[in-house]
């Protein structure tokens, strides 16, 4: 697959953290809200992140534009769901999560 091809182009309505906070009362002040945005993946990978307007001339030709305008679109957003007892025991050896229940 030629480089070209592997290029995906996403436009919607993107939020993200621009930093990696320690404490979830810092969040607030570090997110970023793009109303018309565009993500550019090649791989998987971000390539180019901005405003429509700012990159829609980095599209190359025949390039399908995926639009989700109106939608939003939280990219790299991590599933944090843990249960924090548990947290020190994991990886563990010799620990099941029913001994751990007990």
């Amino acid at each position: 697959m030629s480089g070209q091809h592997s290029l995906k182009a996403i436009r919607g309505n993107f939020l993200d953290i621009v930093k990696t906070v320690e404490q979830p009362e810092e969040i607030e002040s570090h997110l970023r809200f793009i109303e018309d945005g565009l993500m550019l993946l090649r791989s998987g990978k971000v390539e180019w992140f901005g405003t429509w307007q700012e990159g829609k001339h980095l599209i190359p030709e025949g390039i399908r534009v995926r639009d989700y305008s109106g939608k939003m679109i939280v990219p790299g957003f991590v599933d944090t769901h843990i249960h924090y007892p548990q947290s020190e025991m994991v990886g563990a050896y010799g620990e099941t999560v029913a001994g751990m229940a007990e």
